[in-house]
């Protein structure tokens, strides 16, 4: 197998779904499947990445839009997922601080 040349890891995201960046698994060991979605990001979010915790799971960040008393800020959520996008769940939601 030729080595994957790095313009295509630089490149920006291509797959959507209604307008929204999605996440792929491509399985190497079965070339012949299509990619399996694991993860849409929300409206008004952008997937910045996804990268492998385990071999089963992977670990993604989001960045969306966000309020800070009554400021428009970016705000970021990790999502952890399975491969075969079952068992999501938000593991850090970065807020800014709550007013004292």
């Amino acid at each position: 197998m030729a080595p994957v040349a790095i313009e295509i890891f630089a490149a920006p995201p291509r797959l959507t779904a209604a307008d929204r960046q999605t996440a792929v698994v491509l399985d190497r060991s079965q070339p012949q499947l299509p990619p399996r979605p694991v993860l849409t990001a929300p409206e008004l979010f952008t997937l910045q990445y996804c990268r492998f915790a385990t071999a089963t799971r992977l670990i993604c960040s989001l960045r969306g839009p966000g309020t800070y008393q009554g400021v428009a800020i970016p705000t970021s959520r990790r999502i952890a997922v399975d491969v075969d996008g079952s068992n999501q769940k938000v593991i850090a939601p970065i807020e800014p601080p709550a007013p004292q």
